[in-house]
Parts: structure tokens; sequence; C-alpha cells
């Protein structure tokens, strides 16, 4: 899917720990407990594409319901970035 749309953001919605540990180039991190607050600031464009994912699956799933309950109306919750096969960066 990413491969056919032109625009999109990556959110990365886990610590900023694990963040630095791997993550998907390009991804912007906003962690879960941050996304209420944080997402009108951040991410202006409520009909943007938006995939958010996390560790294991549930932080991306609750970060897209609030997301979404906010108005954002193009939300994909990725899931675990341990299923994501291609490459990651590490590092600040």
């Amino acid at each position: 899917m990413m491969k056919t749309i032109g625009e999109y953001t990556i959110l990365d919605v886990r610590t900023l720990q694990e963040f630095y540990e791997r993550r998907i180039e390009g991804a912007l991190l906003i962690p879960h407990t941050e996304v209420e607050d944080r997402a009108d600031a951040e991410l202006i464009d409520k009909d943007a594409v938006i995939f958010v994912y996390c560790h294991a699956g549930i932080r991306s799933e609750y970060a897209a319901k609030i997301l979404a309950d906010k108005g954002y109306t193009k939300v994909f919750d990725m899931g675990a970035i341990t299923s994501w096969s291609y490459e990651t960066v590490s590092g600040t």
C-alpha cells in the first residue's frame, strides 16, 4: 500500500528508547501516552494517510483509535515492528 500512495506519515508510538533502538526510517515518534495531546499540533492534516506501529501491536491499536476519534480519516494500524520485514534504522 505504501508503494502506491504518494505521501504518508509513519507514526511510531513506542518510547524514545525503543525508537532509538530500531525504527522504520522516516517515522515520526509520538509515544502512545502523548498522542491525545500532541496529534493536533504535529499531524495537521486530518485527511492525510497515517500508518501507526509499535512493538507488539497493542499501543498502535490504542493510538489509531485515538486518532480516529479525533477525526483523522485515513489511519492504518500496522501493528508490530517485529512484523516489519523491510529495512530499519537505529540510533539518534
